[in-house]
């Protein structure tokens, strides 16, 4: 006879490898990368993974300037710590190291098929020590729930929460050790490397685990003192394998509680009809909605289980209500938001799906592995026919392909399980012919899920595919290396984006940046110098401007043009990373426009900020239209267009607007027109320059469209001088660092003699910083209108030096390392202890089944005592 261990392995093998064999499959299919030239990368995929995995290959190879702790290439320097642990500590995600950096897609897409098959082993592994039976149906259910319905349309697209896939089994196979007298140590590991993996979807299945473990207590007769130690066990171990994550897990919430904020989407319970209907695999409806189908063949086993009189009442009440009370957890605010740590997420809310599929492959499981018989079977078909006939009324993601699969592969699973339901005595394998027909309507009908999904998103805008690399990569790639000069200067890629990461995916130093974890402090202060942002500023945008660029030491600029492998590079002067500014600098205004911000931050006038004028649309001067307050911005109006605003600047220099909440179309001098696209507060334009002043010094700039209500800044126009501003750089440099030398999370700055006041670091001031000068002792920094400073004790010649490291990261690691301690201590004393006999060893409070009666499952106690 095989022995179980061979068993599970021959599951958690068939789930994998069915589970990768269709995805692979629906890729072959609709010839989406790297079997056609078909994008994958959508949505977060592409603006994200990608350009995030790219990072990661630079540091694994050694070629990025900054390191886990701190990432000099985005935003002009952010913390990273908590970007690596979300973003990319799957272990897969190492496998990008051995692709070439231009095939950095491909890595990604590896990894994801992987961590699908990963997750579909795991599931294997749990459902066979949640009731034996055949490996080969288990690993059919583990391949159902790797590609499920959240798989599909979630989590295909943000690898670091396909760890969830292997996180929820994994813990609840250390639940299941918490119910051993032995070994139930192992469990706190187990738990760890689940936290380790993705705290975020780790999170949620804790939660998963917390009713499983109500639904074992439930089921099992154990005594008050059986409860108690299983409690105090799981508790145990539980708290001491989230210990050991404590490097992951407190960095990022304090991360996450630093970030730029942004308001969560107005929630809306998805509609009955809605709900029931992603019980159908191969579809996906618009609009958001828990997308939790896992198969027909757990769709039917489930539907079945209710039913099945043949398993116990107590089991079956049990695993329903966990069901039916997880799926109405979904419906209500409150309920949702536990799923999130007692947050609400701010896209969709019903990421926490991963679970409802977890239990509803369980469910089947144990109907499966009680061997159901042909009554629930065939009621559970007419169910599925009651279902399928509802979707008629609302058709709403429900192509041909669904049909085809409901209805075609619902029938033979139907028939197959039939067959198996027939079948008596013969060993433990049923024939071999049954098993392998399953198998084959099982991968063939997850791939034409995985097709239909993805036909049904290609309908909507919004998940238009980044381009995988190509050309423009290269050459863009290829410009920044030959013009970057990190740290003498930085090297900015432009706002002409690829995707909103650039400044990672090309190995540059730009502004540009997508995260929820972008410090607030980075956001407002680019914010306030101009610089674009979306999503309420948790994507930061590049902005063409020569101030901020002095301001942020970008000595080049990569341009694209219109072919596709075409760029021109720009050279000019910048200011060295650290400058020397003087002690006091008055901070502007609140409210005042991005001008006098730059300025103030640069420690130099180069803008003359004019008088403006506004003349109506029947060409009468008027004071403008009416202010929204005292002081304050203006209101246009569609019906008020259009707006003419005259001012004289000195001839020559540079007409920049500034309008971050304007959503208008504006034109200058020479007919120039700029779109400003701002809508307080989510989304903010940058200053955009608007020509030259013509010789006479007269400047008209006219307001032809209004797109909807929107605001104007009382001091809209900067004329720039560029002999000023050529004057302030040669100034900065002059009394700047005389040596900048940046390491992966540091700076060390070589100040001019007689230099005194403040030295500025050009990156914003986040926490974690520290700072020391002349070797004396680290403090933290000042912040000077939000740049990183650093008060100088007086008029020398200086060495500066300043470090990084992650807030909370130093605590975390100590609990860490405590609980790790705490855990040998455990394990010796047990095993110095607690051992026990040979014969008792191992002794376990689960279920066990007696397999001597046929057409009945008896629940006993470890020593044959009937439950």
């Amino acid at each position: 006879m095989r022995s179980p261990g061979a068993g599970h392995g021959l599951g958690a093998g068939l789930g994998a490898t069915v589970a990768m064999a269709a995805f692979l499959m629906s890729g072959v299919v609709r010839g989406t990368y790297p079997f056609g030239e078909r994008s994958r990368a959508v949505n977060d995929l592409g603006n994200q993974f990608v350009p995030f995995h790219a990072h990661l290959w630079d540091l694994l190879h050694g070629t990025s300037s900054g390191d886990l702790f701190f990432n000099w290439n985005s935003a002009f320097g952010v913390p990273y710590w908590a970007e690596f642990v979300s973003f990319l500590s799957n272990p897969f995600s190492l496998l990008v190291a051995a692709f070439p950096r231009r095939l950095v897609d491909l890595g990604v897409y590896t990894g994801a098929c992987l961590s699908i098959g990963l997750g579909s082993a795991v599931m294997v592994l749990w459902l066979r020590r949640l009731r034996p039976g055949p490996w080969w149906q288990a690993g059919l259910l583990g391949a159902a729930y790797g590609l499920s319905g959240w798989t599909l349309n979630d989590g295909a697209f943000d690898p670091m929460w396909l760890w969830g896939l292997t996180a929820f089994p994994l813990m609840l196979l250390a639940l299941d050790r918490c119910t051993r007298e032995r070994g139930w140590l192992w469990a706190a590991p187990m738990v760890g490397l689940a936290w380790a993996g993705n705290a975020y979807t780790s999170l949620m299945a804790l939660a998963g685990t917390a009713v499983v473990g109500v639904v074992l207590w439930a089921t099992h007769e154990w005594s008050r003192t059986e409860t108690m130690r299983f409690a105090g066990r799981a508790t145990l171990a539980f708290t001491l394998g989230t210990a050991l994550a404590a490097p992951v897990i407190w960095p990022s919430y304090l991360a996450a509680a630093n970030a730029q904020s942004m308001p969560a989407l107005p929630y809306n319970p998805p509609s009955p009809l809605g709900y029931l209907l992603q019980l159908l695999p191969a579809q996906r409806a618009f609009g958001s909605l828990p997308r939790f189908f896992v198969g027909m063949l757990a769709l039917l086993l489930a539907l079945a289980f209710p039913l099945s009189r043949h398993i116990r009442a107590r089991t079956r009440t049990a695993w329903c209500v966990a069901l039916l009370a997880v799926a109405a957890s979904f419906c209500w605010l409150p309920t949702v938001r536990v799923w999130y740590g007692l947050t609400q997420p701010n896209g969709s809310p019903y990421r926490a799906t991963l679970v409802l599929t977890g239990l509803l492959v369980s469910v089947a499981w144990l109907c499966l592995a009680h061997r159901p018989r042909p009554g629930p079977l065939l009621a559970a078909g007419a169910v599925t026919c009651v279902i399928a006939a509802a979707s008629v009324r609302d058709e709403n993601g429900v192509s041909p392909l669904t049909w085809l699969v409901v209805l075609g592969s619902g029938g033979l699973t139907l028939a197959l399980l039939l067959l198996l339901a027939r079948e008596r005595g013969g060993g433990p394998l049923p024939r071999p012919l049954t098993a392998a027909a399953l198998t084959a309507v099982v991968l063939a009908e997850s791939a034409a899920s995985a097709v239909a999904v993805d036909e049904q998103r290609d309908k909507l805008a919004f998940f238009a595919p980044k381009p995988t690399w190509g050309a423009r990569h290269d050459a863009v790639y290829e410009a920044v290396a030959r013009v970057g000069g990190w740290p003498a200067h930085r090297t900015d890629t432009g706002p002409a984006e690829i995707v909103n990461n650039d400044p990672q995916l090309l190995d540059s130093e730009g502004p540009s940046y997508y995260s929820s974890y972008l410090p607030r402090q980075t956001a407002r202060l680019m914010r306030r110098l101009g610089y674009s942002w979306t999503m309420h500023g948790r994507h930061l945008i590049p902005q063409d401007n020569p101030v901020a660029d002095a301001i942020f030491s970008v000595g080049a600029r990569v341009r694209h043009a219109d072919g596709p492998g075409q760029v021109r590079v720009e050279r000019f002067p910048a200011p060295p990373l650290v400058t020397v500014q003087p002690r006091d600098t008055p901070r502007p205004p609140a409210g005042s426009s991005t001008f006098l911000h730059q300025q103030a931050v640069l420690g130099q006038e180069v803008y003359e900020l004019p008088r403006i004028t506004f003349t109506g649309p029947d060409g009468a001067a008027a004071d403008g239209p009416p202010r929204l307050r005292a002081g304050g911005p203006y209101r246009l109006t569609a019906a008020g267009t259009p707006y003419r605003i005259t001012a004289r600047c000195r001839p020559g220099s540079r007409l920049y607007v500034d309008g971050p909440w304007t959503d208008a179309l504006l034109s200058g001098p020479g007919g120039k027109s700029v779109r400003m696209w701002g809508d307080y507060p989510e989304k903010a334009t940058a200053t955009k320059p608007l020509g030259t002043v013509p010789a006479d010094g007269r400047v008209t700039v006219t307001v032809g469209k209004v797109f909807r209500d929107t605001e104007l800044p009382h001091s809209p126009l900067g004329c720039l001088d560029p002999g000023k501003l050529r004057r302030a750089i040669a100034e900065l440099r002059s009394r700047g660092a005389t040596h900048v030398a940046a390491g992966g999370h540091s700076v060390r700055a070589a100040l001019p003699a007689g230099s005194s006041g403040t030295a500025v670091v050009a990156t914003a001031r986040t926490p974690g910083w520290r700072c020391a000068v002349d070797g004396g002792p680290m403090r933290s920094p000042h912040s000077r209108l939000g740049l990183l400073a650093v008060p100088l004790p007086d008029a020398s010649e200086h060495e500066l030096h300043c470090v990084f490291r992650p807030p909370g990261l130093r605590l975390a690691t100590a609990a860490s390392a405590g609980a790790a301690v705490l855990l040998l201590f455990l394990s010796a004393w047990r095993y110095a202890h607690g051992r026990r006999p040979a014969d008792g060893g191992g002794r376990t409070w689960r279920r066990r089944v007696d397999t001597t009666r046929t057409g009945s499952a008896r629940e006993s106690t470890p020593t044959g005592k009937s439950l």
